[in-house]
């Protein structure tokens, strides 16, 4: 089965292009086919998302002081967030292949 993956510009939805084209010899179903190419169309934009929600001292690609920093900052400030900041930064490195 064939999935073809396309994604759309933003602002005036038309079609800009294929992300990639994938061939499976697993059975899928089209309603699974369908699910797959369009999370692989949303891709990047999904991590741009992400990439946008990060505080500003996690930019880029923040080293393990600057991590030890924030996540006892963020302890002491009685803030849950610093969990998940980190595993955003863990899925941003594994989709960008820099190092997590």
């Amino acid at each position: 089965m064939w999935i073809n993956a396309q994604f759309q510009d933003a602002t005036h939805g038309s079609i800009k292009g294929s992300v990639c084209r994938a061939y499976s010899h697993l059975y899928l179903t089209q309603d699974e086919c369908d699910a797959n190419a369009r999370l692989i169309a949303a891709a990047p934009d999904l991590l741009e998302a992400l990439q946008r929600l990060m505080p500003t001292p996690l930019t880029g690609n923040p080293t393990h002081a600057q991590l030890v920093d924030f996540w006892t900052y963020e302890k002491q400030q009685g803030r849950g967030e610093a969990a998940d900041v980190l595993f955003a930064l863990a899925a941003i490195a594994k989709a960008t292949g820099s190092a997590a």
